[in-house]
């Protein structure tokens, strides 16, 4: 299994390893304008993350975190490498 994840998310021996190693493959619906910030539950107002980036944001805007609104972009965009090399994961704000 280590061959599998990133050194970042090892798959260890303990359960809490394991449970990060999951969140990092799991998928959640995000609201793009935070429910604190006045979001609605519509589906216009979602997106799919990861359940890190998900959680990690918290009630901050995309914007605040520097993170381009997936709704102006193309979907074919996602498919071209270059579209996704500036992604850090949200790194900067941890």
């Amino acid at each position: 299994m280590r061959d599998a994840y990133p050194e970042t998310i090892r798959w260890g021996a303990r359960n809490v390893e394991k449970h990060a190693a999951f969140q990092a493959m799991d998928l959640d619906f995000d609201h793009i304008v935070p429910r604190s910030r006045g979001g609605r539950n519509t589906p216009e107002n979602f997106v799919v993350s990861c359940a890190p980036c998900n959680c990690g944001r918290g009630n901050w805007t995309l914007e605040e975190v520097g993170v381009m609104d997936p709704r102006s972009t193309p979907a074919a965009a996602c498919a071209i490498p270059h579209a996704l090399s500036k992604w850090d994961g949200l790194m900067r704000v941890l």
